[in-house]
């Protein structure tokens, strides 16, 4: 059904007790395919879905907006071959889950292997009692443009802010 939705700009998908994974890019061939049933997704919103396990299993080619809330059984957000992907991602607002424990799931990343968010402007992590961290892998993180960074009822993140020199040009 994928491929026919071309044209979809936003995706909300609210209160599904059996929804285990919401874009599933499996059946289409090749990445080429992926970017394009995804080309106008900006938008996704998902809210009260208690058996949601993967939000997608395969690298997204397109910039999303994220508004996660309620995901009760999603121990990571993103994969890090799809957080890669997202460059054009401006805003991400992760809430409400006992379960999550990382936004990108960590495991493989070299220490010097580095996720740029170039265009992520604002972040809120609330409401998340098991978040311990962006991700607990070996990765680095840099976002250039983020300008609002929220933290709130997450009583067991840890993390560090490392300034940086801006980039001038």
């Amino acid at each position: 059904m994928l491929h026919t939705l071309h044209n979809l700009e936003k995706l909300n998908v609210r209160r599904c007790g059996s929804v285990k994974e919401v874009v599933q890019l499996e059946e289409l061939v090749d990445e080429e395919s992926h970017a394009i049933a995804l080309a106008k997704l900006r938008e996704v919103q998902l809210h009260d879905l208690p058996e949601l396990t993967h939000l997608c299993k395969e690298t997204l080619n397109e910039a999303l907006v994220f508004k996660i809330l309620k995901l009760l059984n999603l121990v990571n957000l993103l994969p890090p071959s799809t957080a890669k992907s997202l460059v054009q991602l401006k805003n991400l607002k992760v809430g409400g889950s006992d379960m999550i424990k990382e936004v990108v799931s960590g495991g493989g990343g070299e220490a010097t292997e580095e996720i740029a968010f170039c265009k992520l402007e604002h972040i809120a992590l609330v409401c998340l009692a098991n978040l311990t961290s962006f991700c607990l892998g070996g990765y680095t993180f840099s976002f250039p443009s983020l300008d609002h960074l929220v933290v709130e009822e997450c009583p067991k993140m840890k993390f560090s802010l490392k300034a940086s020199q801006p980039h001038q040009g």
